[in-house]
């Protein structure tokens, strides 16, 4: 018996069930890619799928539907792969273990990838049910979303006839994306001078855990912790006082805000009591301050039983890194003055590496820039930029995605709120979102592109809290199926 037996819609349910049994991780793509293929040529539909692994799927219209225009639905099959530290989960064999209770669905200590394999389990029941009326269907399934939306921008939209869209990539049911954030990727690399590390020290791990994380566009209004900027601002406390650094880490993603961030420093024994305390009484003050949106914040000081002393960072460059850290503009930078209560320019310091050589080391932070205003986003990029300047560090900009202007007027849109209204007895929440959404390379590619967006209520996307409302999941299919029918 499988864990989703006897959920509703069924088709929906089983076909989750079934994406979640295969790896799928942005850049790892192949398996969910040739299912989704295999799925179309075994019901004798026709499909393109192409070099990105992008897979077009194109089924006819129902009886007496054949002279409307087609209709594109579209959603990413790749997910991001986090999980709890103790997790031994490997993202690039195991299936997802799926859990549920009464009202959700999730994964044991993982992401649950319902964003977006919600989209794609949507789309392979529709293309498996004859009994639902609706035009021409252009079924899109994208790779590569969660790394700069690689699949849309590789994705050849001559092979779409279709001028109106809907996208099932949001994660609140009632709510209708009509705009998105664009972004880019600011990749800041600072080279620290090494130095001979004095064998008296004694070394220690330093980790920054226990936030909650989440996505940089959809969560960065909440206030939470980012473990790279709160480890810079540890840093910048003890260094002073004579600790030693030779190795900074944290995040995973650069569209996830990091939870946990660790470094390897070298404490004189002399000054170890002294540091525990500065330690202590900074974790005390990251309680209080973080305590309704990262209750479980905690900073903790293990030593090491290395024998072999590696080289650290001088003492300027250690302590030019924690400035860094702590000077990059991070969170929500400005708020939209066209929607009220929306973000529209934030920056998440998303990513930390050392790549160390024998007598070399870069540290290397990414930053992840979203705004709703491309002139927005390049100030914001500009400030990231001056900021490394400051600390003799170089920067390379990449990734760059358009955004989704707000249309004064869309046909899709007012069908869907409209509908929604008298399905749901409750008015449409209509808005615009800070994460990126492929629409935005859609509507760049296609002219005259109609899109809405929408989906079921998912929760803590990008992080192993990741749970998806089955009530909702049953609700949303349902509007979509009678969207299809009147559109």
């Amino acid at each position: 018996m499988s864990v989703l037996d006897g959920l509703q819609p069924e088709k929906v349910f089983e076909y989750f069930e079934c994406i979640s049994a295969i790896p799928r991780c942005s850049g790892h793509e192949k398996a969910i890619s040739d299912y989704i293929a295999g799925f179309a040529y075994g019901r004798g539909l026709a499909v393109f799928q192409d070099e990105a692994l992008n897979v077009i799927i194109k089924k006819p219209a129902s009886q007496g539907r054949d002279s409307e225009p087609p209709l594109i639905l579209q959603g990413h099959m790749d997910m991001v792969g986090e999980k709890r530290p103790s997790s031994k989960h490997d993202f690039l064999t195991d299936a997802l273990t799926l859990k549920r209770d009464h009202e959700r669905i999730f994964a044991e200590d993982t992401t649950l990838g319902a964003d977006n394999g919600i989209a794609v389990a949507m789309m392979l029941a529709l293309l498996d049910d004859q009994s639902v009326s609706h035009p021409p269907i252009e079924a899109v399934f994208t790779t590569g979303e969660e790394d700069a939306l690689d699949g849309a921008n590789a994705l050849d939209c001559s092979k779409l006839s279709g001028k109106r869209m809907i996208n099932l990539d949001s994660e609140q049911e009632g709510e209708f994306i009509v705009g998105c954030a664009g972004g880019c990727v600011t990749e800041v690399s600072l080279k620290p001078m090494l130095v001979e590390n004095p064998a008296s020290n004694n070394l220690f791990e330093l980790d920054v855990k226990g936030l909650l994380g989440g996505h940089s566009g959809v969560d960065i209004n909440k206030s939470r912790g980012n473990a790279n900027v709160l480890l810079g601002r540890v840093l910048n406390k003890i260094l002073p006082q004579g600790v030693f650094l030779s190795h900074v880490e944290g995040g995973s993603r650069d569209n996830v805000i990091p939870n946990a961030a660790n470094a390897l420093i070298a404490i004189p024994k002399e000054i170890e009591s002294e540091v525990r305390m500065t330690i202590e009484a900074l974790a005390a003050v990251l309680k209080l301050e973080y305590r309704n949106t990262d209750p479980a914040v905690i900073l903790t000081l293990s030593r090491r039983s290395d024998t072999i002393q590696p080289k650290v960072f001088s003492g300027e460059s250690a302590l030019r890194l924690s400035q860094l850290l702590i000077a990059l503009p991070c969170g929500v930078l400005d708020m939209s003055t066209d929607i009220k209560g929306v973000v529209e320019t934030s920056n998440s310091v998303a990513i930390i590496r050392t790549n160390s050589r024998e007598d070399d080391a870069t540290v290397s932070i990414i930053n992840s820039t979203r705004s709703s205003v491309a002139s927005r986003k390049a100030f914001a990029q500009a400030q990231i930029c001056a900021v490394a300047a400051l600390s003799n560090a170089t920067t390379h900009v990449y990734g760059h995605y358009p955004g989704w202007a707000y249309a004064k007027e869309s046909p899709i849109r007012e069908s869907a709120v409209a509908l929604w209204h008298r399905f749901s007895g409750c008015d449409a929440h209509v808005t615009v979102t800070h994460g990126g959404l492929e629409c935005g390379i859609f509507v760049d590619k296609i002219p005259y592109l109609d899109v809405v967006s929408f989906g079921p209520n998912i929760t803590n996307v990008h992080s192993p809290d990741e749970s998806m409302e089955i009530a909702s999941v049953a609700r949303v299919w349902s509007f979509l199926i009678a969207l299809l029918k009147e559109i």
